[in-house]
């Protein structure tokens, strides 16, 4: 059960199937931008921006105040990433790197990712290195299904890819 002040109406143009199908992709998509912490002022990377986890991650990662940058597959699909509120949209193809690069030349803080092993690569590539600091660059990908593959329609687990300059810190306890 929710509040009240918690629920919104649907679209009037929304059927009651889309509606229903809206809580998966979002929960999906606030546990990928948020399971790591706060966001805000850091860089994020969503890839896939234009598919209905990518979306609403897009969404809530510009809200949480983090600078967002999508990837979509065609050059079609920028404007969807655009208006969901990416500031930036890059296709996800062979210039992936570079283009990220471009408007990200020290890399990203975290990706939400839903391509995991089709990207892995090129997330690894881009993450920002340097000052062990900063909190530990990560990638939220989708889990694996029990076949062994990536599934885009699970939800996110804790997996963890850090640089080299990671620095573990310690759990600390409440009251201590």
């Amino acid at each position: 059960m929710l509040p009240v002040d918690h629920i919104a109406p649907l679209p009037k143009k929304a059927s009651m199937e889309q509606g229903a199908c809206l809580g998966i992709p979002g929960m999906t998509a606030h546990r990928a931008v948020n399971v790591a912490g706060p966001i805000g002022g850091r860089t994020v990377m969503v890839q896939g921006a234009a598919g209905a986890v990518g979306l609403c991650a897009v969404a809530l990662a510009r809200r949480a105040g983090a600078r967002v940058i999508g990837s979509v597959r065609s050059a079609s699909d920028k404007p969807t990433g655009l208006n969901s509120g990416a500031h930036e949209v890059v296709l996800s193809d062979s210039e992936l790197i570079a283009c990220v690069r471009t408007v990200a030349p020290e890399g990203v803080d975290h990706i939400v990712e839903v391509a995991f092993g089709a990207n892995i690569q090129a997330d690894v590539e881009l993450l920002k290195q340097g000052d062990p600091s900063r909190a530990m660059p990560r990638i939220m990908p989708l889990r694996r299904s029990r076949s062994g593959k990536w599934c885009s329609k699970t939800f996110v687990c804790s997996f963890w890819a850090a640089t080299i300059s990671q620095r573990k810190q310690k759990p600390t306890r409440r009251g201590t």
